[in-house]
């Protein structure tokens, strides 16, 4: 009985050990996209992905993640959202060292996740918080997209921000998206160029696609918060048990979804086998 018990003693202290391990380091996840609309333009583009930073730190000021993206020096900067947490009393000068910092070596182009919405649309709740960060933003020189397209002329990509409200991140029930909600949320989308969507919510990946998004960029799972071998993430923020899309690359079509494992954690700091990751990402015309 005895044995038993201090065998278990060493495994609880192996996983909340492995559990701060994962809560203080980062690595990086690679991918590479072919697509027929990729042209010679856009040939070899290097994309940072980041999402889900929840305002976490990689030393002083995040000075070791935005190492990281300097060494990787990409050609643009993606965010999928969520880079605070959307709660009164909570600061932001985490990512906004951060953001600061790439605005001024990148072009950085940002959609909101859940976190910045709630803040967004819950002004009685939230006061100015959200208009507070916007401000900060656009001081920076972050293109801020919501529900919003921009075209880059040079790469002949077009990139376009989702912004969807809380309806879509109900807890504990399952949402669907109508045919026409993409539409009326964002327009047409570009079928002639290459079309990037940031889209935190990567529950809709297949109307993504049916809308004509070439590469969807996600975050928002946090890789399921605790990963177990061949059954994946165990747990999506709207408590269902083993999500369709927990992290990774996924195909639909022809189309891509990247789908970032996030880069923070938020009310209960847990990961377990997940560890947070900086996404970069290539574009390759199709020969």
């Amino acid at each position: 009985m005895e044995i038993i018990f201090f065998v278990l003693c060493l495994v609880l202290i192996g996983v909340i050990g492995r559990i701060f391990y994962e809560n203080s380091t980062f690595r990086i996840k690679r991918y590479t996209i072919c697509h027929e609309k990729i042209g010679r333009k856009a040939n070899g583009l290097k994309i940072a992905f980041l999402s889900d930073l929840h305002n976490s730190c990689y030393g002083r000021g995040n000075s070791k993640l935005l190492q990281a993206i300097q060494d990787e020096n990409p050609d643009l900067i993606l965010i999928g959202g969520d880079m605070l947490i959307g709660k009164n009393g909570d600061y932001m000068d985490n990512a906004c060292t951060l953001l600061q910092n790439l605005s001024m070596k990148f072009p950085v182009y940002y959609a909101n996740g859940n976190h910045e919405s709630r803040m967004k649309f819950n002004p009685d709740k939230y006061e100015d918080r959200y208009q507070i960060y916007e401000k900060k933003l656009k001081a920076m020189g972050v293109s801020l997209l919501c529900n919003e397209s921009v075209f880059l002329e040079e790469q002949d990509i077009t990139i376009t921000g989702l912004e969807l409200d809380e309806y879509y991140y109900q807890k504990g029930k399952k949402v669907m998206m109508e045919e026409s909600d993409m539409e009326d949320l964002v327009g047409v989308s570009d079928r002639e160029n290459f079309q990037i969507l940031l889209a935190h919510h990567p529950e809709f990946f297949e109307k993504y696609s049916e809308w004509g998004a070439n590469l969807v960029l996600s975050g928002h799972n946090h890789g399921g918060i605790v990963r177990l071998p061949l059954l994946g993430g165990v747990i999506s923020p709207q408590y269902r048990l083993f999500p369709k899309y927990d992290g990774g690359l996924y195909k639909k079509d022809g189309n891509y979804m990247v789908l970032s494992r996030g880069l923070g954690t938020h009310t209960i700091k847990i990961r377990l086998w997940n560890v947070p990751e900086l996404c970069m990402i290539e574009l390759k015309e199709k020969i």
